[in-house]
């Protein structure tokens, strides 16, 4: 990872060249369960366009 600062600015780039699809290929499943984080949450409103 490369970190640049240009005044008051920073910027984060990725070292890979290959992009972050080929880093994601490279990465087995997550086994994790993931929390419901909708769970509390009111219902969605019905919105027409």
């Amino acid at each position: 990872m490369n970190r640049k600062k240009d005044g008051d600015q920073s910027t984060v780039e990725s070292a890979s060249k290959d992009g972050l699809l080929a880093l994601l290929a490279t990465l087995g499943p997550v086994d994790d369960t993931f929390p419901d984080v909708d769970e509390t949450l009111p219902p969605l409103d019905d919105t027409e366009l």
